[in-house]
């Protein structure tokens, strides 16, 4: 993908903010390393840099010892430094040079977060940095196991960017932290890439085709980590339809799926899930499957989100999702509305310390989902 320095520094943040691998292809002397390392320290990361060409799979994996309890496995020096921080950014630099066993031990922790018995955290986020074959003795495609855990960036600075380096010095480069509550967006992103999927069963799940180069391919991973990045971008400012997001899902499932969901989610004319909470009984509400999907979800995900709303104000919210969701049930869409239905119903919340009343399940829901009250029960 071609873009400015700037787009490329912000997918690189919104990436590390969301807590998803990413990798930086391009070529050597392009400042891969010293970027991520600046980004590191604008967004107050204590960074660890791991050469993975030197190393060895027990170097990921961990070497074992006997103890009273059984066999256990020692993690580096890194992983400690890392689990000890409340934020923290591990560098995989030169990771496609390492060796295929030890790019099997790196998998666990890229995807778990894992380096021997030593857990990096929750505030842990890695990135890779890999020289195209053609530039590296050695070198090679990662395998597609190993692609799929993360993203995947062209990485081509732009000249008047190291040119001004050069004459004024290199500060860190911009960054901007995710406010502390943007997964609650989470939700509403899988709802919509949920109904893409509806609307395109065959975008789930495709493996890249041979003599491809092995980057971001679709599957249920990246999907996954796809609605991740987009609430954290979107938390940033940057909405499911903007420019920045269709980069992101270039960067996780390839160009041509990311097209094809970008074009999908451009035509689809979605109803304001806050409008719609606003005027639950008069909205004019989606017909075709994967919009009712994509809205309903929206909708239980804005109702379920806390923000700086009062217990009061949130219930009002979630009655009004209630009506909602019952309206489309009743209109014939009980089977999209169930699954949304039932997160709507187990996220509600009971009575307050101070004696405020919790929230009873929505009657609109109960009659028709009468069933949703004995799972709430369990």
């Amino acid at each position: 993908m071609t873009m400015t320095s700037s787009n490329q520094n912000l997918i690189l943040n919104a990436f590390i903010e969301a807590g998803v691998p990413i990798t930086l292809w391009g070529e050597p002397g392009t400042a891969k390393s010293s970027i991520i390392e600046s980004m590191g320290r604008a967004l107050d990361r204590h960074t660890e840099v791991v050469l993975a060409s030197i190393r060895e799979p027990a170097d990921f994996g961990g070497l074992p010892y006997i103890t009273d309890e059984g066999v256990r496995l020692s993690p580096p020096a890194f992983a400690r430094i890392l689990g000890s921080q409340a934020r923290s950014l591990l560098l995989l630099d030169e990771a496609n040079l390492a060796t295929m066993a030890t790019e099997g031990a790196m998998m666990r922790v890229v995807l778990d977060r894992k380096a021997g018995d030593q857990y990096l955290g929750d505030g842990c986020s890695i990135v890779m940095a890999c020289n195209p074959p053609e530039c590296s003795a050695g070198g090679r495609e990662v395998s597609m196991p190993f692609a799929n855990r993360g993203g995947h960036l062209d990485w081509k600075p732009e000249a008047d960017d190291w040119v001004a380096g050069m004459i004024s010095g290199f500060p860190d480069v911009a960054a901007q932290r995710a406010p502390e509550d943007w997964e609650d967006g989470v939700p509403e992103m899988q709802s919509l890439i949920a109904a893409y999927i509806k609307h395109a069963p065959g975008a789930l799940h495709a493996l890249p085709k041979d003599g491809e180069p092995v980057r971001g391919w679709p599957s249920r991973r990246s999907w996954t980590n796809t609605a991740r990045v987009l609430a954290c971008a979107a938390a940033m400012g940057h909405g499911p339809t903007s420019a920045l997001a269709s980069d992101v899902a270039v960067a996780l499932v390839g160009p041509g799926a990311a097209l094809a969901f970008t074009t999908w989610l451009h035509t689809q004319d979605l109803v304001d899930p806050e409008s719609a909470l606003a005027n639950p009984t008069t909205v004019a509400l989606p017909t075709r499957g994967d919009r009712v999907l994509s809205f309903i979800g929206a909708v239980a995900a804005r109702a379920l989100a806390k923000g700086k709303r009062t217990h009061a104000e949130r219930g009002a919210r979630f009655a009004a999702a209630g009506v909602i969701l019952g309206r489309l049930a009743a209109a014939g869409h009980a089977d999209l509305v169930l699954p949304a239905a039932t997160a709507l119903t187990l996220g509600r919340e009971g009575p307050t310390k101070d004696g405020q009343e919790g929230w009873p399940i929505p009657d609109a829901i109960l009659k028709v989902f009468p069933l949703v009250k004995l799972a709430a029960s369990k």
